[in-house]
């Protein structure tokens, strides 16, 4: 297998910048370059990557505008020298034989590798990686997989206003590119998240307008496959479930509701499920009655 670039963006994370940069320069597997995409820090990050760079020959240190991670992703894409690409957020972590393990010559067949301690070790089709996806049976990140460069640089036009969610555009955007033909998941656990209570993840709030956009351009880059049909709808749901545990109002009509009450029952037997849903036929027909006769009392 050719080598490998690992890339990084950076942005305010002094920190833990140390613990991650340092867990990659250990690894097991050396043939390696380490982009550091600073993305306009402004505490010490950006010091720090020098730092580094002067210490191992295989750092290289990129400075340039906050734009995003998805910006410092594609710029480190843009400047790497090798045919394999793989991300590694700056707040975490990887073990030491992560590389390895990815990075066997047989894996050359393969067009995306994934690391998952859920799934056993075979091949999947680009189709049954984004269901997969879609069904959330695979985390939402983008980090700890091995991509081919050539392939990264035609999906990364990602919107800048997708601050939360790129990951996924990233990867369904990548397995529906036509030159890609097979997914490798590989069952172990090499990649340690680390909760940042500063990261865009935890610091931007949820709303119904933003994951509705979300859903109209993930629609919008399926397009009108019809293998993508029952999980794209499996992704709505668990969106409109999300919305409503975190108290935020969404527009409860009788697709919304029906869909939520087979989600919320999927996992018991059939005839469970017809009692349910004469059961829930009656109480859902009530419900849309009531919300009718609620809704002109929000302005009075």
């Amino acid at each position: 297998m050719s080598k490998i670039s690992i890339i990084v963006p950076v942005y305010n994370t002094e920190k833990y910048l140390r613990c991650c940069i340092d867990s990659i320069l250990v690894q097991t597997f050396a043939d390696f370059e380490l982009l550091l995409i600073n993305d306009g820090s402004t505490d010490s990050s950006g010091t720090i990557c020098e730092e580094y760079a002067l210490e191992d020959r295989r750092v290289r240190v990129f400075h340039k505008e906050n734009g995003g991670a998805n910006s410092a992703r594609k710029y480190g894409v843009e400047k790497s020298l090798c045919d394999w690409i793989m991300f590694v957020d700056a707040d975490d972590t990887i073990l030491e034989d992560c590389v390895e393990t990815l990075s066997p010559k047989e894996h050359i067949k393969y067009d995306l590798i994934i690391t998952d301690s859920y799934h056993d070790n075979y091949d999947v089709s680009p189709i049954e990686f984004v269901r997969d996806t879609l069904n959330r049976k695979l985390l939402f990140t983008s980090c700890a997989r091995l991509y081919r460069k050539n392939i990264l640089l035609d999906v990364m036009d990602i919107p800048n206003w997708i601050k939360i969610g790129e990951d996924l555009m990233l990867n369904v955007k990548y397995a529906l590119n036509p030159d890609v033909h097979k997914v490798k998941y590989i069952q172990k656990k090499f990649y340690n998240y680390r909760i940042n209570p500063q990261s865009a993840t935890h610091t931007m709030q949820c709303s119904l307008n933003y994951e509705t956009k979300i859903c109209e351009y993930l629609e919008s880059v399926l397009g009108d496959k019809k293998e993508y049909i029952e999980s794209f709808k499996y992704f709505k749901l668990r969106m409109w479930k999300g919305l409503l545990l975190r108290g935020i109002e969404v527009p409860l009509d009788s697709y919304i509701l029906s869909g939520l009450f087979d989600y919320h029952f999927s996992n018991i037997t059939i005839g469970e499920k017809i009692m349910l849903k004469i059961r829930y036929s009656f109480v859902l027909k009530n419900i849309l009655i009531l919300l009718d006769l609620l809704r002109p009392l929000k302005y009075r």
